[in-house]
């Protein structure tokens, strides 16, 4: 019985596979932006630089997932999903991450502590360009397994 365990990954050691396997890429962004925003103040230099970052965002985070459905412990998670339900659950993945992305931007700009948010068209453009990142790297994706 501890051999069937073993053999089959628990969601917790799939993510932790996951993360350590490619989870420098949304991190090491992630960091790219404290640095922009926080320590060279380079969206108020630069308002414009927030529109790659979102679509870069949106990239970052699809390589993530897919790096993550690359994994062999990914069919015993989520069970045996076909091509187009890989692609589906990473670009529905992506899209909530995007949401919640402009919901703790809304949060900080509440709290005072940011400006990140110009108004709903802002907000609606950021959400779109990091969809448009994460669906371009995974067609990319897709493309590149032949599926």
């Amino acid at each position: 019985m501890a051999d069937l365990e073993q053999a089959q990954p628990t969601w917790q050691q799939w993510v932790g596979q996951s993360i350590r396997r490619a989870g420098w890429v949304p991190f090491s962004f992630f960091a790219i932006h404290l640095a922009a925003s926080k320590g060279f103040e380079a969206y108020e230099h630069v308002p414009w630089l927030d529109i790659p970052m979102h679509f870069f965002g949106g990239v970052a985070m699809a390589y993530f997932l897919a790096a993550s459905l690359d994994d062999s412990a990914a069919p015993n998670v989520l069970g045996d999903l076909n091509p187009f339900g890989n692609f589906l659950f990473a670009l529905s993945a992506v899209g909530a991450i995007t949401g919640i992305w402009e919901f703790a931007e809304w949060t900080t700009d509440s709290l005072g502590w940011t400006s990140a948010q110009l108004g709903l068209d802002d907000t609606m453009l950021d959400m779109f360009l990091g969809m448009a990142g994460g669906l371009l790297y995974l067609l990319f994706w897709c493309q590149r397994k032949g599926t």
